[in-house]
């Protein structure tokens, strides 16, 4: 009965989140949009570093 509980309260939680997001974006489109537009950015600077040695190279990417 209490992993009920917890599981229903974690979707609750999870719920007012969506909601949150929703209201301060008015858009999870675009709250979308930029997650990916900053995770490119920031494997594409990973990606660079790597090819000049200054990080280990990204493992799932080739250079």
């Amino acid at each position: 009965m209490q992993g009920y509980l917890i599981a229903a309260g974690l979707v609750v939680v999870a719920m007012i989140g969506l909601v949150v997001i929703w209201k301060v974006t008015k858009s999870l489109v675009r709250l979308l949009f930029w997650f990916v537009a900053l995770l490119a950015v920031a494997i594409a600077a990973w990606w660079l570093l790597g090819k000049f040695g200054i990080l280990a190279p990204p493992p799932f990417i080739p250079i």
